[in-house]
């Protein structure tokens, strides 16, 4: 049984229910002599989340260097994790009978040597914090081409990048040029590049050179996007000690692999 105090509370809660449906009946009737209807509307209150900000799907190309461990701890055909591991990528190349597998891996451990050498000289180290200094990377570069309506260009370039990473890279291309002959080029490069990774995608080339054997001097440059759709730009000077006679020239498309 209730007690008397709860059937108090009972007989309140009606009596406030039916003053108020009174009072809604009394409205209507108000509203509805002066032509009005009232229409009941449902308000849904939904917080305001944020939306997630926009993120730039961007992704450069890797370096040779960032290649995964073998996840068994077995030296990896082409895919050396480090100087040392080289000689066990060697062996199971020639285990697989992979030659071509084989000669990539020497060429990936002579190139990280040779980065690592230069890296770790006083030239290196100088050109790392004047790189950090200016913004620009600044290296040099040794490149060959040979042209006689087709042409053929291959180049090798040490870089010290503003992020602080530096390697070598190997960017190699075909295209057109002439006249016949056939030149290097030796001397130093700068570029845009931030990071080593933005020298690997590939790259619209050009180049010329003038004079006669070893009185010769000459300019090769490339211009591209990285992996972030950023222009890239690559510029080289110095001596071209060439075969041909006069006036050369050559353009074409080339692509860049990068070691550290």
């Amino acid at each position: 049984m209730s007690s008397p105090r709860s059937r108090g509370a009972l007989t309140s809660c009606a009596i406030a229910a039916r003053s108020v449906g009174v009072a809604v009946e009394d409205e209507d009737r108000l509203f509805g002599s002066l032509g009005i209807e009232l229409t009941p509307v449902i308000v849904s209150v939904i917080g305001d989340q944020p939306s997630p900000p926009a993120t730039l799907a961007c992704r450069a190309g890797n370096t040779v260097h960032r290649t995964a461990p073998d996840p068994i701890g077995l030296s990896s055909c082409r895919h050396p994790t480090s100087i040392w591991d080289g000689v066990g990528s060697l062996v199971d190349c020639v285990s697989k009978g992979d030659l071509e597998g084989g000669a990539d891996t020497v060429a990936t451990v002579g190139l990280r040597t040779t980065s690592t050498v230069i890296a770790g000289s006083a030239t290196g180290r100088s050109l790392s914090l004047a790189s950090r200094a200016t913004g620009i990377s600044l290296g040099g570069c040794i490149s060959g081409s040979a042209f006689g309506g087709p042409d053929v260009t291959g180049s090798l370039c040490y870089y010290a990048t503003p992020s602080g990473e530096s390697g070598v890279t190997a960017p190699g291309g075909l295209g057109v040029g002439g006249p016949a002959g056939a030149n290097l080029l030796v001397g130093p490069s700068v570029s845009n590049a931030e990071n080593l990774s933005d020298f690997e995608e590939w790259f619209l080339y050009g180049g010329a050179s003038a004079g006669e054997a070893q009185y010769g001097a000459g300019v090769q440059g490339q211009i591209g996007k990285n992996g972030c759709g950023r222009t890239i730009w690559s510029a080289t000077a110095g001596w071209a000690p060439s075969l041909q006679l006069g006036v050369g020239g050559e353009a074409g498309v080339s692509y860049t692999r990068t070691y550290t």
